[in-house]
């Protein structure tokens, strides 16, 4: 049972990364936090392309996605 199985039934490809980022924990907590990030930054990317409140800031690195304004 994974802790992101919640995001299998909308999400598949994110559930994917986020699980093999679950899995890889403990084995290899180095490959888990890159893929960690990766199904974050594919989340919030996914957040503004279909959130009409968000209007996507100049700088479209992570950092400056999770700190845009709209996005608080």
């Amino acid at each position: 049972m994974s802790n992101f199985a919640f995001l299998l039934p909308e999400w598949p490809q994110l559930f994917k990364e986020a699980r093999e980022a679950e899995k890889l924990v403990l084995s290899s907590p180095k490959a888990s936090v890159v893929l960690g990030r990766s199904a974050l930054e594919k989340g919030v990317r996914w957040l503004y392309d279909h959130d009409s409140d968000l209007q996507l800031p100049y700088d479209l690195k992570l950092a400056a996605l999770l700190h845009a304004t709209c996005f608080r």
